[in-house]
């Protein structure tokens, strides 16, 4: 081989292990961004609401309690 073609070989063995290097700083990211998110619960406040919409004055749940609930959880979780 000659000079060129090593300098070529090593070059890309260079460029290669920065790629390895960015793709596991990016995991590392990664693994990081999902470790702070947390559940955001309903306050009491919300759960009250909630209740006082979806049921009856007898205690009879209208259609939609489980549902109403969900939503709430997802709008405050970000899904």
């Amino acid at each position: 081989m000659n000079d060129k073609t090593i300098e070529s070989i090593n070059k890309l063995k260079d460029i290669g292990l920065e790629f390895d290097r960015l793709k596991n700083e990016l995991e590392m990211m990664h693994i990081a961004y999902n470790a702070k998110k947390y559940w955001v619960g309903l306050t009491n406040d919300e759960i009250e609401d909630i209740r006082l919409e979806y049921h009856y004055a007898d205690g009879a749940v209208k259609v939609g309690y489980e549902r109403a609930i969900e939503a709430k959880l997802k709008e405050k979780n970000g899904n």
